[in-house]
């Protein structure tokens, strides 16, 4: 999971590869489990605005990941309760799609996440 400012990766990458996307992306690389999940970038989704991740996501993982992005995120699942946000949804700072079963309530998540209405 990537925006300008960081990248969070998971765990079982090793220290050449970290190092080899913090290169790639010129930016902070950080080793991150989420919801006690090693698929890192299965769970979170983010943009320059903001990011959604697993709702099952620790306090400690979202104060991490908000210094690591350096913007303000939130919890949240889509297509109907899939907690791996990113499997679900390609997005960007001008917009989103989402996979087709997503809620109305889900997509308010999204909305407020990511930042769109500004």
């Amino acid at each position: 999971a990537a925006n300008d400012n960081g990248v969070a990766v998971s765990p079982l990458l090793n220290k050449e590869d970290r190092e080899w996307i913090a290169t790639t992306f010129d930016a902070k690389v950080e080793a991150l489990p989420i919801a006690g999940l090693d698929t890192t970038g299965a769970c979170v989704v983010a943009t320059a605005k903001g990011y959604l991740t697993n709702p099952n996501v620790t306090g400690e993982e979202m104060k991490k990941l908000e210094k690591l992005f350096k913007v303000k995120g939130e919890i949240g699942s889509l297509n109907y309760g899939t907690p791996f946000v990113k499997g679900c949804i390609i997005a960007n700072s001008h917009g989103a799609i989402v996979g087709t079963t997503s809620t109305p309530f889900e997509l308010g998540r999204v909305d407020d996440a990511l930042f769109f209405k500004k």
